[in-house]
């Protein structure tokens, strides 16, 4: 009888999880932007018209790791080539079960155009790794663009995961 209640009590405790109680709702992803404004004489995103599509172009299954030392992304090869199919200024969200940790550009190495004020994402062909930068082409003054690729936020997702390196 005290088994069969220890077994009623367990079935009825993992049939009341969902899904996220049983693997962490967490989710980071890099979704493209829908829509945008940009903000008048800058190369950054207007946060307050930006609009997620509706599939991430780099789920979380496809992030293997993060380095925030450098602030590279490490992908599935099948989300690294998404990237490399990116237009040059395309806008980006990175974000945290959807809302929006920080917004940015594509920004292809051939690229011609400077982006000081916003977060750029480039490719890197070693690995399928992606950068998130400062700026672009090079780095720029801090004070320029609100730095949040090591939010707390962020990092505390990716390391829950085991994701951070």
């Amino acid at each position: 009888m005290r088994s069969t209640a220890l077994c009623f009590l367990l079935a009825i405790t993992l049939l009341s999880c969902t899904r996220s109680d049983m693997t962490g709702s967490e989710q980071v992803a890099v979704y493209v932007l829908a829509a945008y404004q940009p903000v008048a004489n800058r190369c950054e995103v207007n946060a307050t018209t930006a609009r997620l599509s509706g599939q991430p172009l780099i789920g979380n299954n496809d992030i293997i790791s993060y380095e925030p030392a450098t602030a590279r992304f490490t992908l599935q090869p099948g989300a690294f080539a998404r990237i490399k199919a990116l237009n040059d200024q395309t806008a980006f969200a990175v974000t945290v079960d959807q809302k929006a940790v920080y917004y940015g550009f594509f920004k292809p190495a051939y690229s011609s155009s400077s982006c000081d004020h916003s977060i750029t994402m480039c490719i890197f062909y070693q690995g399928s790794v992606i950068t998130m930068n400062l700026g672009y082409p090079g780095v720029v003054a801090a004070s320029q663009v609100t730095d949040e690729r090591n939010s707390a936020t962020l990092l505390a997702v990716l390391s829950k995961q085991g994701k951070t390196r």
